[in-house]
């Protein structure tokens, strides 16, 4: 049996039976069972050494709970990461600093608020009377610099009263407004006799009077006897008004007042100042000085560079009204913040949770998007018009008539053939159009973009705007031109043939 497997001998405590003063150790003794294995397993137990008897004590007392406890587990600090959400706050700034608002610092108007300065100083501080009219396109600066220029006026020096014409029911209505603007109660409420009351105001002892009459062209009438008046009052004897008129009409003297032009009426006659459209430079230089307001608080650029000058090309090329081209980069960053907002960034962070008091602004967020070329092409063609969406509708685009005005000026049309209301408000007006637009799966601009496009078209002589002062939508619109003179302008028969045979079924 020696020479066919080897014997292996394992041994293991027997507990026997004693009393129990008997010490555990003596309790135990040793068993001896006698194991064969095979030839193979000979291989391993060959040179086998018996362990001694305090070692197998030790491997017998060794349990899984033992063996745990002795060992040694070592971590490796990981770098901790997080996602955050995209840091919009440079959109934020940048869309406050593009305002088309009063701006604290006018730009590219100097030569325009030094003839208003040096008119204010020889008439109200010389005690003088005198008339000036200002014209120019939207958008150019009018309003605001003479708002800038009225700011270094004191009180105690004049009283004036600022008007916009565009809100007055009718013309002889200037009258009241003016009236009221210097706390005047008229007996009667007469054209003429309203008249011979402010005849009186003008000519009496006192302060100098200014009066400003914004969008004056809206007082023009047939024999145009409201603005040849307002305009001799001046030149009346011992007269302390001074009178400011505004208007987008250049030739308004010229074409409305021919009679100023006499020399009988050499005093009546006011003096012209005319604010140009905006240059290419002129607009690159207004936009930057806004931007750079918003990076004093963020150092992010959100519109490039290129964009800015192609802004500013595309808008000097049209009407050159900076309105327009800071309307354009706020719709831009809106668009491009949108699509920020839809990123997250997964970033390491120094803060290992041990600091929960850790300002969450400190940290990174997603990169800023920036405003690129692209973006402002897409929202100038929503603005403007495309012309490849007009090549759809009229296959052809020799007119250069942006197909959003034409529809603009096909839905007035509908509301002025089809419905009893001639001067919809804007609100109705988008609404119509908006259905328009759906039949031809035109994709139609939104109701602010929509009156940019109103003020547009009536800078160019196709709508008659009344605005609402408290709320744009219910301002109202009319046209200046009938069908057959919208269709020769549109030079596009078919489809303003097509909107009028859908006309009925348009809900208006």
């Amino acid at each position: 049996m020696a020479s066919a497997s080897v014997q292996q001998r394992l041994t293991f405590p027997v507990r026997k039976s004693y009393p129990r003063s008997v010490k555990a150790k003596e309790n135990i003794s040793t068993c001896e069972v006698k194991i064969c294995s095979s030839p193979k397993r000979k291989l391993f137990t060959e040179g086998h050494v018996e362990s001694s008897p305090e070692k197998r004590k030790k491997d017998v007392n060794a349990s899984p709970s033992t063996l745990l406890s002795g060992l040694k587990v070592t971590t490796k600090k990981l770098t901790p990461v997080q996602l955050f959400p995209p840091n919009v706050n440079s959109y934020k700034l940048a869309r406050r600093a593009l305002h088309s608002g009063m701006p604290e610092r006018l730009q590219c108007r100097e030569k325009e608020v030094s003839t208003l300065n040096e008119f204010l100083q020889k008439t109200i501080k010389k005690n003088k009377p005198g008339s000036l009219y200002i014209s120019g396109p939207p958008g150019t600066g009018k309003t605001a610099s003479l708002t800038k220029v009225l700011e270094k006026i004191d009180n105690k020096e004049c009283e004036h009263v600022w008007i916009n014409c565009m809100a007055l029911k009718s013309t002889s209505a200037i009258y009241e407004e003016i009236g009221r603007g210097f706390n005047i109660k008229f007996p009667n409420t007469v054209e003429r006799a309203m008249q011979t009351s402010l005849e009186e105001l003008f000519t009496s002892k006192g302060k100098m009077l200014l009066v400003i009459l914004d969008e004056l062209d809206q007082l023009s009438s047939k024999y145009q006897s409201t603005l040849y008046s307002l305009f001799e009052y001046p030149a009346l004897e011992g007269s302390r008004l001074v009178l400011v008129g505004i208007s987008n009409a250049l030739d308004l003297t010229d074409r409305l007042l021919p009679r100023l032009q006499a020399k009988l009426m050499a005093k009546s006659r006011p003096q012209l100042l005319n604010f140009a459209p905006y240059t290419k430079q002129q607009l690159v230089t207004i936009i930057n000085e806004r931007l750079s307001e918003a990076c004093t608080e963020s150092n992010e650029v959100v519109i490039k560079p290129a964009a800015v000058q192609l802004l500013s090309v595309k808008i000097a090329s049209v009407a050159g009204d900076a309105r327009k081209a800071l309307d354009i980069a706020r719709r831009a960053i809106d668009i491009a913040e949108g699509e920020a907002r839809k990123q997250t960034t997964l970033r390491a962070t120094s803060d290992d949770g041990s600091n929960p008091n850790s300002p969450r602004k400190n940290r990174p967020g997603a990169p800023v998007k920036c405003v690129d070329p692209v973006l402002i092409m897409k929202v100038f063609n929503q603005v403007y018009g495309s012309y490849v969406t007009s090549d759809q509708i009229s296959g052809s685009n020799d007119d250069g008539f942006p197909v959003q005005q034409k529809l603009l000026l096909c839905a007035l049309l509908v509301f002025t053939k089809f419905s009893k209301q001639r001067e919809p408000t804007v609100g109705k007006m988008h609404g119509v159009y908006g259905q328009i637009c759906k039949r031809r799966n035109i994709t139609p601009v939104d109701q602010s973009e929509f009156w940019s496009l109103c003020e547009l078209l009536e800078s160019r002589g196709f709508l008659n705007v009344k605005k609402n002062k408290s709320e744009v939508r219910m301002s109202k619109v009319s046209l200046r031109v009938d069908e057959q003179e919208i269709s020769s302008v549109l030079q596009d028969k078919t489809l303003v043939a097509s909107i009028m045979d859908e006309a009925r079924t348009l809900k208006l």
